[in-house]
């Protein structure tokens, strides 16, 4: 659970809120998380859509879900009446039917009666992938979906604004002979505002001078095997002891043993 927690936190991204005028500061929207099971962002998955609120009202409120896909139609809308002071979590349950691009929404109304709003809304984006036989979250470190956002070289990327340095493969460094070539394979591969899946290995959680060290699925194609077998990098071997992919058979290929 503490993965999935990671993983809407980072695919989870803010969108401006919805204009409306707000008398009050007696309620607060705290958190919105989307929880899906088994760790993956797929359609066809039930997520658990999760609204974190305090409230300061000795009266009832009523916090509405809504859940639009990328053409504007509304794909969920779920609410509940609670009655509480202090902080308090509840969930919804939800499943995306295709992949694609969904805006997440939470109102707090003093009721379905009187729909006064008593909080700004809160909202975000979400991306669901489709069902895919390759790309694969394991183990229990970080995984999150996310649009690349930078191409800094051939194994370091940005995705959703993180940077990742992509484990077991080391490409040429700038003024290298090859590192255009690498560059340049990279963003053809995972480019820029394309979708990518990404998967913290285990083994190397402390991160490499800032950065995540993961496998970066874009498609289904997965990239640090596609950049060794391509032959514009080569396999950082001396990290198979530490990495949790070092067993895999990609990692096997080319000299982790």
């Amino acid at each position: 659970m503490l993965k999935a927690l990671f993983l809407v936190a980072l695919a989870l991204v803010p969108i401006p809120a919805l204009a409306q005028t707000v008398d009050n500061d007696d309620v607060t929207i705290n958190k919105l998380l989307v929880v899906p099971q088994g760790g993956q962002f797929e359609a066809g998955r039930q997520m658990s859509i999760q609204v974190d609120i305090t409230s300061s009202r000795q009266d009832s409120i009523l916090y509405i879900v809504q859940v639009k896909d990328q053409d504007g139609y509304t794909d969920y809308l779920g609410w509940e009446e609670v009655s509480f002071t202090g902080q308090r979590s509840f969930e919804l349950p939800w499943t995306p039917q295709k992949e694609g691009r969904y805006i997440i929404q939470v109102f707090v109304w003093d009721g379905l009666s009187t729909p006064k709003p008593l909080s700004k809304a809160s909202a975000g984006f979400l991306d669901v992938a489709g069902v895919s036989s390759v790309a694969r979250c394991v183990g229990a470190a970080v995984c999150f979906s996310g649009t690349v956002t930078r191409i800094t070289d051939g194994d370091t990327i940005r995705v959703n604004n993180i940077a990742i340095r992509l484990a077991l493969v080391n490409t040429p460094e700038r003024g290298e002979p090859g590192y255009k070539e690498a560059t340049d394979f990279t963003a053809a591969l995972c480019p820029v505002g394309s979708t990518a899946l990404v998967d913290e290995d285990d083994g190397q959680q402390a991160g490499s001078y800032g950065r995540m060290v993961a496998k970066v699925f874009c498609g289904d194609k997965m990239l640090n095997a596609e950049l060794l077998e391509s032959g514009h990098a080569v396999a950082s071997t001396n990290f198979c002891d530490e990495s949790e992919f070092a067993s895999e058979p990609w990692a096997h290929k080319y000299g982790c043993r």
